[in-house]
């Protein structure tokens, strides 16, 4: 437990304060519903943890983790998570990394899919 607290909580603290920092601007600016600025707020946060990863990547400073980069992914930054991916070019040689990231994309899609089909918006 000790090493979740020392090695992720820092990362994901940030995480969580850039997504509550976007999503307080997004509250204040546009007149969307709450989910679509959480989205975008939490996408927004994602991005610039990739950002910020890849900037400290030849630095020999403290990097971001991994489980950290999935995880952020998986909250509903996966569209961030690809983006940044793609525009700052991170990670694209890493083909495990890729395929953890690809597969949580896939069961969020397939998970939304199921809700939506379940809840009668698909037939």
């Amino acid at each position: 437990m000790s090493r979740f607290r020392h090695d992720y909580l820092p990362y994901l603290l940030l995480w969580l304060a850039l997504a509550a920092a976007c999503f307080g601007v997004l509250w204040y600016q546009w007149d969307f519903p709450w989910w679509v600025n959480g989205l975008v707020a939490t996408n927004a946060a994602t991005f610039l943890l990739y950002v910020y990863d890849k900037a400290v990547a030849g630095s020999g400073a403290r990097r971001v983790p991994e489980f950290v980069l999935h995880l952020t992914a998986f909250l509903f930054g996966w569209i961030g998570a690809v983006v940044a991916m793609s525009l700052v070019r991170h990670k694209t040689r890493k083909s495990g990394f890729q395929f953890v990231l690809y597969a949580l994309i896939a069961l969020q899609i397939l998970a939304a899919l199921w809700y939506l089909r379940s809840s009668g918006f698909l037939p």
